[in-house]
């Protein structure tokens, strides 16, 4: 997924990056029901495929000289014939840099 955006400087050391996501995302599902108690076996449907989606969210950067930290929330939309595929995402993390 692309996921441009712009960097707002917030504070010192401090980002703020709105951005939207576009492109395709990738879905795969299977679900079985064992039908043992009703005298049948397992039963299995799987299906996958890929789907136009956007994402709008945004990042928040803080850089604290060696170490950094991020966090992120984005609504995730996908375009499905049938069904819903929305997501709202949350992400986080932490590094150093030598």
């Amino acid at each position: 997924m692309l996921e441009p955006g712009y960097d707002l400087a917030i504070g010192d050391g401090m980002v703020l990056r709105p951005q939207l996501g576009v492109g395709l995302t990738a879905l795969a599902v299977e679900v079985c029901v064992d039908l043992g108690a009703l005298g049948g076996g397992e039963q299995c449907i799987d299906d996958s495929g890929s789907d136009f989606a956007v994402a709008p969210g945004a990042q928040f950067l803080m850089d604290l000289g060696g170490l950094y930290f991020q966090g992120g929330l984005r609504y995730n939309h996908v375009f499905v014939d049938n069904g819903n595929a929305d997501a709202l995402v949350l992400n986080a993390g932490a590094g150093m840099s030598f």
